[in-house]
């Protein structure tokens, strides 16, 4: 069973919508996956903020290869539906007035 500590209602739909997804089953019994905080978390927080040049860098000094891989389809799905979701339910419902745009 995922335990989810998500206290935004959006990060909980999301999360519940991913363990129910065929794939993250198959994966579940075979991969740790967590939220790291600070100095561990450079490689992740600079992909998840658009630092793709700091990202680079530092996969070259650690010598590790990095692969820019195209997003799916589904992904793009999850994330229409994470908007969808978000614009349904305050506060964010406000968002669609404040310039929020559909993804895909």
């Amino acid at each position: 069973m995922v335990k989810s500590a998500a206290k935004s209602p959006l990060m909980q739909h999301i999360h519940q919508q991913m363990v129910k997804h065929p794939l993250f089953q198959r994966l579940e019994a075979c991969v740790l996956v967590g939220h790291e905080w600070g100095e561990g978390n450079l490689l992740s927080d600079a992909g998840s903020r658009g630092r793709e040049d700091k990202l680079i860098t530092l996969c070259e000094l650690l010598d590790i290869k990095a692969e820019k891989i195209e997003v799916t389809d589904e992904v793009h799905r999850v994330m229409q539906n994470a908007v969808e979701f978000a614009i349904r339910n305050p506060p964010f419902n406000d968002m669609k007035n404040k310039g929020l745009k559909e993804v895909g």
